[in-house]
């Protein structure tokens, strides 16, 4: 009899080893997903939810603190001390507000994105919303950023 216990409880043990690997390679298999190639992730053109959205500058996305930096499409925003490149005409204006105003706009909210394509550094170039808004066009009309490197459809 005592046998027969130990044995039920092993198969309950397994049992519910076998629903969490399960559950644990759905969740890993979500998170493969949203961390491929910038390239395939054009190719499949989905939207993707963003965890954590943080953000280091006023044209930047970036996803919870491992993911990687994504440029929001057809915008500038004005670049943080140090980061405009000597000759290139940068966008006027405060960058540090700039950045609070992005991370304004999606703070609290439903953040997702659809990568479009990427940039010259590799970079995803992401079309992004939070709560359904579309966040460049956002941060154009709210005076934050400027319409440039594509045609924004607001």
């Amino acid at each position: 009899m005592r046998l027969w216990v130990v044995g039920l409880g092993s198969v309950a043990l397994l049992a519910l080893a076998g629903h969490w690997r399960a559950n644990s390679s759905a969740v890993d298999a979500q998170s493969a997903r949203q961390f491929r190639s910038p390239q395939t992730a054009v190719n499949e053109g989905r939207l993707i939810a963003c965890p954590s959205p943080n953000h280091h500058d006023g044209d930047a996305l970036r996803c919870g603190y491992h993911g990687r930096s994504m440029r929001l499409y057809a915008i500038d925003a004005p670049e943080m001390p140090g980061a405009c490149r000597l000759g290139r005409q940068c966008t006027p204006g405060d960058p540090y507000a700039s950045r609070d105003h992005l991370a304004s706009l999606t703070a609290g909210r439903s953040v997702s994105y659809r990568v479009l394509s990427v940039d010259h550094y590799g970079r995803p170039v992401v079309q992004a919303f939070a709560d359904g808004v579309n966040i460049s066009c956002r941060m154009v009309r709210d005076g934050y950023a400027v319409e440039r490197y594509g045609k924004l459809h607001c």
